[in-house]
């Protein structure tokens, strides 16, 4: 493994405001980052909650350019909103290596991309009521080149969305206090993840340990992929309620809660498997209840 090299990483960050203090903040950052730590994702996963961390292949990290530029102003006293967008430029990121007959393998190649995208953010706050929702919008583009790529497709390079590429989100919160309770809720969607795509079963022979007698013998049965990440999962989204109440006792606090997850009982898919066809949902509708004690 090659020794780290010591670098330097600028960065800028600056702020106006062209109208005062109360008109509104114009923000504005720019700076290179390198990182030895990598996350990866096997591409068999039709997910992507189950991230291996390694070091950078060669203690070589990953590179990127960044820049960030934003508005954000405070409208009388109650309502503030935001909007942000961003760029970045990235060198040498770590991917695995794609084959098209499904193996586990943590060798890991090389990738250039870029992600853009944008946030727009507005929150109401006033006595016993607070309100938030937040649209986030990103895009995001790897371009590596393999051998396998060559060998399957005929052109060595390859431009795919990775498995975190999620192109919209919506966050809204709202929150009030009734008769002493604080009810809140939380509605949160997100369009669809990519994943490599299967084209079906075939029966493999190794030849490069043993002979095989193919009349006879119908070989070790493998999952063969299509081009990375050409395909989407489905939408997700979900409505999570509480209510809470707070009493004071003789020696401090009790904390209240009750509250429904997936309060209309959504199917958010958590984990798919390509060979046996069996899927893993996130939460059902789950009612809970919770007491919490605090002392003085």
């Amino acid at each position: 493994m090659r020794a780290r090299k010591v670098g330097v990483e600028p960065r800028l960050r600056a702020s106006w405001e062209p109208f005062g203090s109360s008109g509104g903040t114009l923000q504005g950052a720019l700076g290179l980052f390198r990182q030895s730590v990598v996350g990866t994702s096997d591409m068999r996963d039709v997910s992507s909650f189950f991230v291996a961390w390694l070091n950078a292949p060669d203690g070589v990290p990953l590179e990127a350019v960044h820049g960030v530029l934003g508005w954000q102003q405070t409208l009388g006293n109650d309502l503030r909103w935001s909007v942000d967008g961003y760029y970045k430029k990235m060198k040498g990121i770590p991917v695995p290596i794609w084959r098209a007959g499904t193996q586990f393998t943590t060798d890991l190649g090389r990738a250039d991309g870029e992600a853009y995208g944008g946030d727009l953010r507005v929150e109401y706050t006033k006595p016993g009521f607070y309100g938030f929702l937040g649209y986030g919008y990103s895009r995001t583009l790897y371009e590596a080149s393999q051998a396998e790529f060559s060998s399957w497709f005929g052109e060595p390079v390859q431009s795919y969305h990775p498995p975190h590429d999620r192109r919209h989100q919506v966050n809204a919160i709202a929150s009030m206090d009734i008769a002493g309770f604080k009810a809140s809720v939380r509605w949160q969607f997100g369009s669809g993840l990519p994943y490599t795509r299967p084209m079906g079963f075939d029966e493999a022979f190794d030849f490069a340990k043993n002979l095989h007698d193919v009349h006879t013998n119908v070989g070790t049965t493998r999952l063969v992929l299509d081009k990375p990440f050409t395909g989407r999962l489905p939408m997700m989204h979900r409505l999570d309620a509480s209510l809470e109440r707070e009493f004071e006792v003789s020696f401090g606090q009790v904390l209240l809660q009750a509250g429904l997850i997936n309060a209309y009982d959504r199917r958010n898919m958590f984990y798919f498997d390509l060979f046996t066809g069996r899927r893993l949902d996130q939460l059902p509708l789950t009612p809970y209840a919770s007491v919490t004690l605090r002392s003085r």
